[in-house]
């Protein structure tokens, strides 16, 4: 007589935002790479902006059957780290390639960037050079940007014009909103409209142009670079503390930080690696800010409502 033992294969889930999925859904051999050596499922749980995946684990709480989470930023970390949902990793974030040191086990860096405006160079003849040359120049410069209650990228400005304007940064959002066009829910809907020509400016980063010049013959976007500085944004992977699969947690965020899955990023997510790689040669014709600024965390979320509320306020016509 014989038997036969049935063995379980684990299912790793995993929370992020819907753009990001997409470029993972291009990209099969990535997911079926993990699963193969690691002889498991990847399920990958798609969540509209990177704030939903935050909001909707708060909802489920201990309950929630993600394993991780992938998306989050520095922006956020502090108002994911008072959830208590996140388990310690014992990866030496230290060693990881960063503009500063990172000291944080628990939120992980995956990739960085650094929020700007970017333009078609074929419409526009004269760029401003910093903030103050956008709000008060008599150039008509028409603007999309992403709302900063549910977007990342739309925090980032918020966070980013807080920076350079302190308490007066209602006076400069009364100003951009002259210049605005639309704020859509994401990126990825605000890309598409600049795309069509329905803006001057987008609000995005400076290695957003990274897709467009491997693409084309010729190059079509451009980078803005502020003499002000660029605020940065570092995106991160964290494991749930209520897990069933920690080990192949672990696993797997140290398979995004490995050389092959950052090589991935640097072609497809269009950020810059958390580790040393070669990059695409596409990025040579990338700019990249002398000087790159962000708050201390906790300021962030001790302030973060009023900062929504100014906004708000100064852009209501």
């Amino acid at each position: 007589m014989f038997f036969h033992t049935i063995y379980s294969i684990p299912t790793l889930t995993i929370y992020i935002y819907n753009s990001f999925l997409s470029e993972l859904d291009s990209n099969l051999k990535i997911k079926s790479y993990f699963e193969k050596i690691n002889k498991c499922k990847l399920k990958f749980v798609g969540l509209g902006q990177s704030r939903t995946i935050l909001s909707k684990l708060i909802m489920e709480g201990k309950k929630s059957k993600a394993d991780i989470i992938m998306g989050l930023d520095n922006n956020s970390i502090e108002l994911a780290k008072n959830t208590n949902l996140f388990l310690k990793s014992d990866i030496e974030v230290k060693k990881l390639k960063l503009p500063f040191t990172w000291d944080n086990n628990t939120f992980i860096p995956y990739s960085y960037g650094y929020y700007s405006f970017i333009y078609n160079i074929d419409k526009l003849g004269k760029i401003p050079r910093n903030f103050n040359e956008l709000l008060n120049s008599k150039s008509e410069w028409k603007i999309i940007y992403q709302d900063p209650r549910i977007s990342s990228t739309g925090f980032g400005l918020l966070l980013w014009i807080q920076k350079i304007y302190g308490e007066k940064s209602n006076i400069a959002w009364k100003k951009i909103s002259q210049k605005t066009v639309t704020i859509t829910k994401g990126w990825g809907e605000s890309y598409r409209l600049f795309s069509k020509g329905e803006s001057d400016l987008l609000l995005s980063y400076t290695t957003s142009i990274g897709f467009d010049l491997i693409n084309r013959n010729k190059k079509r976007y451009g980078v803005i670079l502020f003499e002000d500085g660029h605020y940065i944004q570092i995106e991160l992977i964290a494991m749930l503390k209520n897990s069933k699969n920690q080990e192949l947690s672990k696993k797997f965020i140290n398979f995004v930080i490995s050389p092959y899955f950052q090589k991935f990023l640097t072609e497809n997510h269009w950020m810059y690696p958390v580790i040393s790689i070669k990059l695409p040669k596409v990025y040579t014709k990338i700019p990249s800010p002398l000087k790159h600024f962000q708050f201390n965390y906790d300021y962030i979320e001790k302030n973060r409502e009023k900062w929504i509320n100014s906004w708000r306020n100064s852009i209501i016509r």
